[in-house]
């Protein structure tokens, strides 16, 4: 997966039913918005790179194998650090969405 500066864009599904949607996708740069999925919950595997995310209840820091959760509703950006060696400055994740 190329690595877009716009977390939507660079979304790419591989499995999806009624229930659930399993994406992966690459970001190489902060987002430049706040985001909120009104439709579900995420949880996030982290592959490969580091960085935070900045969600209402304040910063997370993340690294490589992390999972973490983002429960329904709430806002957050997604800010990969862009000095790890080996990732071209990526965050390169799974993404679970559960209805």
């Amino acid at each position: 997966v190329q690595a877009p500066s716009d977390f939507l864009a660079s979304r790419k599904s591989c499995l999806e039913n009624e229930d659930v949607a399993i994406s992966y996708f690459s970001l190489s740069a902060e987002m430049p918005y706040f985001f909120r999925n009104a439709d579900a919950d995420e949880i996030f595997f982290i592959h490969s790179g580091h960085g935070r995310i900045e969600t209402d209840f304040g910063p997370l820091s993340y690294e490589r194998g992390d999972y973490f959760v983002v429960p329904r509703g709430t806002v957050y950006r997604l800010c990969p650090a862009l000095d790890e060696p080996g990732t071209a400055g990526a965050t390169h994740a799974i993404l679970i969405e559960s209805a």
